[in-house]
């Protein structure tokens, strides 16, 4: 149930592609940019609706993006950052450099090709929009102290959380001093029991009067079960 339960058991031709564009463009990354990007890969939804997987992607980088924006006071361009990427005699990201180092070098030094980029498929599409949105969020990672995951990111795209939300989940994470944000996920699974489930369950509450100052408990309550609800529900 829940998010992974888009993905089919079966593997089509087009899900072979992205799993393998997803592996090839993961070794041009960090080690921790490159597992964002994997936990992304891990919950597309390959099978079912790739433009499902596009929007999701989309929505998530549109949020993530305002952030970063927010924190680096410039914008991005995830889907060209991860064409770049892909392009034919870009270095990989190079050992000790950051993720906003990596950024700058792409955006200052490797010039995209329009013409390519022009014609490019729905699936190279997601592939370089995910790809981007990896190495972004990891600059925040680096910045805030926190670790945006893969799964994290598709379930703001799932759930279509708006940046106000997820800023001040995020911020209330850090202030916390909780790092993972896989956390927020298991909490909206109900894997979380005890001590962790009450803290997680505060802090939602706590992100959610940060957005809207005058909701009544019953309306917050409303909320996290309709997030909850949409999350897991098939």
């Amino acid at each position: 149930m829940g998010l992974l339960s888009f993905i089919s058991g079966a593997v089509s031709s087009v899900g072979s592609f992205i799993s393998g564009a997803i592996s090839t463009v993961g070794s041009f990354l960090s080690n921790t940019a490159g597992s964002i990007l994997s936990g992304i890969g891990k919950c597309i939804p390959l099978i079912r609706e790739i433009s499902i997987a596009v929007q999701i992607v989309a929505h998530a980088a549109k949020v993530i993006g305002e952030i970063f924006k927010e924190v680096f006071q410039k914008e991005v361009d995830m889907e060209e950052i991860g064409a770049k990427i892909r392009q034919d005699g870009t270095r990989p990201q190079m050992e000790g450099e950051t993720a906003e180092e990596y950024l700058n070098y792409l955006t200052n030094d490797v010039e995209l090709d329009k013409e390519k980029h022009e014609k490019t498929s729905i699936e190279d599409k997601l592939v370089n929009m995910a790809t981007g949105l990896s190495l972004v969020s990891d600059s925040l990672n680096q910045k805030l102290g926190v670790n945006i995951t893969g799964e994290f990111l598709m379930t703001i795209g799932k759930l279509k959380l708006e940046h106000d939300f997820v800023d001040h989940l995020i911020k209330n994470f850090a202030l916390q001093d909780l790092k993972n944000t896989d956390r927020f996920v298991s909490y909206l699974k109900n894997d979380l029991v005890d001590t962790d489930k009450t803290q997680m369950a505060n802090i939602v509450k706590t992100t959610l009067l940060d957005v809207d100052s005058n909701l009544s408990e019953r309306e917050i309550q409303n909320k996290i079960y309709d997030m909850k609800y949409e999350f897991n529900k098939p």
